[in-house]
């Protein structure tokens, strides 16, 4: 994803050894990748070229086939070589590369094509971020019966209203996607589409958008599985509104175990934690040994020398009609709009700064359907001006929690940026000495607020009018930030939802990050307003250009 921070985009490349980046001129131009890798390491005469194919340029090609092979290249490939590599949150601050082989892949579509089905007549609309392990189904599913691929910028993919239109004007009938993105669409007011196979899967599948989706569509269809076993692994067709919501039963050539603490096979019913093997189970995490044997295990069944079982971390139990039913998770990874997050990776950043002593990352829900990655910080009293920033954080300014906002942002991507930091003088703990996470206050947001400064000027006072609405506050400052206040990434789309129709304005989602102010956002809108109005285009909105921020 080219929006991620510029450290992990370079911790990617070199990890992987990437030797070729198929690109466009302006995402070359804002990643910047030579100097990224010359960030790397500090042998700078050992670092490797890589080298760009620009798209943008092959298209402007007067003659594009020229100078080009006309026959297919001969390149064998084998079941087990690898058809990508797929990085992950990790515990210990670093993403994991998952490593996906053609064999894994394939397993896959074919299961797909049977369960939960797709024809040559299908249009499938692809709604998902190539950094998402689910965008394989959606961009090759599809071709492997000769069906048709409609792909959704993410804009329209954030905006129920031109989501609804896509369905309908361009007569689509299968749609996978996130609970949070068909809450999205059922909140614009769209009245539903009889012949729509709907997939949700990502994260839990709330039992009321169950009831809500289930009559506005043909068929829906709940789906499950850890990137580490090839995007889904088991899936279940709801049969009525009101049918409880399971992980149902595993797709092809796919096995499934529930173990207790004793790595004793749970009984019907009894919950334990969940294994999976079979055809789709992941070579591990590339470069990471250690990390590959503590999840992917021996195989105690298995009938062949060096059979492996993938610890899902997820507790699930048996049902008496064969199906797996969710009970949560058995360790610190979660899911936030779809989105999985090693909380240690949060945990890990944080303490990587000078001023933090210790921290711990929670997901908090205090509001219905209001998901908040919360970081609990203990300071570390330094010297200089380091204590006084302390001190002012505990004592209600926003000085370091912003400067540890800052932090984050550079190391990690938008949405595992915690939307509230909270700094406390210790942790709370349990009588044997653990983290007592249970006792973690709950975020007072109004206490996060600067001192009250009135807005300024229209476009300050119409802007802080939507911020309230997206934040739900009473009222905003023109030295407030928006992020301070609880934003996170899907808030973050709201906003330029509104912004647009307001400012009639597209903004790209990264210029809120990098100016979180209300003062710093009205003006660049104003700047923007002045370029719409100087070229005279009264009839359309203008679109801010991805590399606008280097401006």
């Amino acid at each position: 994803d080219p929006q991620y921070p510029k450290k992990r985009l370079a911790y990617i490349i070199e990890d992987s050894g990437i030797a070729l980046i198929v690109t466009e001129s302006a995402v070359q131009s804002s990643l910047e990748l030579t100097q990224l890798l010359k960030q790397q390491g500090k042998d700078k005469s050992a670092m490797r070229e890589v080298r760009c194919v620009l798209l943008d340029n092959i298209l402007k090609e007067s003659d594009p086939s020229a100078n080009h092979a006309s026959s297919n290249p001969l390149v064998p490939v084998h079941s087990l070589n690898l058809a990508y590599m797929i990085y992950t949150s990790g515990s210990t601050g670093e993403p994991k590369g998952v490593r996906i082989s053609h064999r894994n892949a394939v397993n896959f579509l074919t299961s797909m094509q049977q369960k939960p089905g797709i024809t040559s007549v299908d249009r499938l609309l692809a709604v998902t971020t190539l950094s998402f392990d689910i965008a394989l189904l959606e961009l090759t599913l599809p071709l492997t019966v000769g069906a048709s691929v409609d792909i959704v910028s993410h804009w329209d993919m954030m905006n129920g209203d031109k989501l609804a239109a896509r369905l309908e004007h361009n007569e689509i009938t299968l749609l996978q996607a996130t609970p949070v993105t068909w809450k999205l669409l059922l909140e614009s007011g769209w009245q539903g589409k009889t012949d729509l196979t709907a997939l949700v899967g990502g994260e839990a599948f709330p039992q009321g958008l169950a009831e809500a989706l289930f009559p506005k569509v043909k068929a829906v269809w709940n789906m499950y599985g850890p990137t580490e076993t090839t995007v889904w692994s088991a899936l279940h067709q709801l049969s009525s509104s009101k049918a409880a919501v399971s992980l149902g039963k595993v797709i092809n050539n796919t096995e499934a175990y529930i173990f207790d603490g004793q790595q004793q096979l749970s009984p019907l019913g009894v919950p334990g934690e969940l294994y999976l093997g079979g055809a789709g189970l992941s070579q591990g995490y590339f470069h990471q040994a250690g990390h590959t044997a503590e999840r992917f295990v021996p195989h105690p069944f298995s009938r062949e020398a060096g059979g492996r079982l993938y610890r899902t971390g997820d507790l699930v139990r048996y049902l008496t009609n064969g199906e797996l039913d969710y009970i949560g998770r058995m360790d610190h990874q979660v899911k936030v709009r779809g989105l999985r997050i090693e909380l240690g990776e949060i945990e890990s950043v944080l303490l990587q700064h000078i001023s933090v002593k210790d921290a711990v990352v929670q997901v908090r829900e205090d509001e219905p359907d209001n998901q908040r990655i919360v970081a609990y910080v203990v300071g570390q009293l330094g010297e200089g001006s380091k204590d006084a920033a302390l001190s002012e954080a505990q004592h209600g300014s926003n000085s370091l929690t912003d400067e540890l906002r800052i932090h984050m942002q550079a190391e990690l991507p938008g949405y595992m940026v915690p939307s509230v930091t909270i700094m406390l003088e210790t942790l709370p703990l349990t009588p044997n000495g653990k983290i007592d996470r249970g006792a973690l206050p709950v975020p007072d947001l109004s206490n996060l607020q600067m001192d009250y400064v009135a807005p300024q000027e229209m476009t300050e006072t119409l802007l802080a009018s939507l911020w309230c609405e997206v934040l739900k506050c009473e009222r905003i400052g023109r030295f407030d930030n928006f992020f301070a206040l609880g934003g996170h990434s899907l808030l973050v789309i709201q906003l330029l939802s509104k912004i647009h129709t307001e400012f009639k304005i597209e903004l790209p989602i990264k210029i809120l990050f990098e100016n979180p102010i209300l003062w710093q956002l009205a003006g660049l809108i104003d700047c923007l307003c002045e370029i719409e109005i100087n070229n005279d285009e009264d009839d359309e909105s203008l679109v801010v250009p991805f590399d606008v921020l280097e401006i």
